[in-house]
């Protein structure tokens, strides 16, 4: 899953990155890339993005590809289209970097996570990311307490509605089973987050 398709070929990632959308003034939205999150705990994930979050919402200036959006944004409108095209054909498909918007090759990771409780939404689809080679959107909704069934019994848990719009030409039904059962099996194991993973899943 780790993997973009470029050329009609599924080119594998040398690194596990996640990029998280963050809110940071009501109705602008901004995000960040996790490096190399497969050889980090849980808890240095949470640490990272809570430091990251605290920069840019106290205005820290935009990097990569994020400062190229504003940058892109400001072209006149007849010129913005033909622009973006050609960043798009240089980054995404032939995988180059664009030293003068200083935008890596690959900027936005192997998967995005966006937290959509912050707009007030419990649960919602997403559209796929596709000019960022994502082969998968994974979105957080609001948590809620909800009655469920508990060893024949009716009790209130907090519920944390997770959906997923995958790349159908990377990801099949089996394998976002195979994640939606770990992520599950994770979720309810808090302690596993910090385990390695094992090397397949069924």
């Amino acid at each position: 899953m780790n993997c973009f398709v470029r050329h009609c070929h599924v080119i594998a990632r040398e690194d596990v990155n996640i990029f998280v959308t963050v809110n940071v003034a009501g109705s602008s939205m901004t995000g960040l890339v996790l490096k190399k999150c497969l050889h980090l705990a849980v808890s240095e994930i949470c640490e990272i993005v809570r430091q990251e979050v605290e920069r840019k919402r106290g205005g820290e200036k935009e990097k990569g590809a994020f400062a190229a959006r504003d940058v892109i944004g400001n072209i006149p409108w007849p010129f913005r289209r033909p622009v973006f095209l050609f960043v798009k054909w240089w980054i995404f498909d032939m995988g180059l970097s664009f030293p003068f918007l200083k935008i890596p090759p690959d900027p936005f990771g192997s998967i995005m996570l966006t937290n959509i409780w912050t707009f007030g939404l419990q649960i919602g689809m997403v559209a796929l990311f596709l000019m960022g080679k994502l082969p998968a959107v994974i979105t957080i909704g609001k948590i809620e307490k909800k009655p469920v069934v508990v060893n024949d019994q009716v009790v209130i848990r907090d519920m944390l509605p997770l959906t997923g719009t995958f790349d159908h030409r990377i990801v099949d039904g089996y394998q976002a089973g195979v994640l939606a059962r770990g992520t599950v099996r994770r979720l309810q194991d808090p302690e596993a987050l910090d385990r390695p993973n094992p090397p397949t899943e069924s």
